[in-house]
């Protein structure tokens, strides 16, 4: 059983990335744009590809398109370590309790093929 390990898209606020990890560092959080990942602007087709290779769980506030994503992705054989399309209208602090419980409280073969809605 791994731990789970979350990678943010471009649409995903980088203060959420710097707060989860200042309430608790040990959680593994990426974002494009930063190294090792993609940079920002790459297809979302390749980013998922990204996150299926490195067993990162996706997290995207992209409702319009990502879903259309996720599913031609599946269909083509392949995996994901779950997608989570983050609400709009939750707050940041919201937003980082719930990546907290899920590192905590999951693994990361649980949201394998999974996309849900966060919170």
């Amino acid at each position: 059983m791994s731990t789970v390990q979350f990678f943010c898209d471009e649409n995903v606020p980088e203060q959420l990335a710097d707060a989860v990890v200042a309430k608790e560092p040990a959680i593994v959080i990426g974002q494009v744009g930063q190294a090792p990942a993609p940079p920002k602007q790459t297809p979302d087709p390749e980013l998922l590809r990204y996150a299926e290779a490195n067993q990162l769980l996706f997290l995207t506030r992209d409702k319009k398109t990502m879903p259309g994503h996720v599913a031609q992705h599946l269909s083509s054989g392949r995996h994901t370590w779950g997608v989570f399309l983050l609400r709009r209208s939750a707050s940041i602090a919201d937003l980082v309790d719930a990546i907290i419980l899920i590192w905590s409280a999951s693994t990361a073969e649980e949201w394998q093929d999974q996309i849900n809605w966060l919170p």
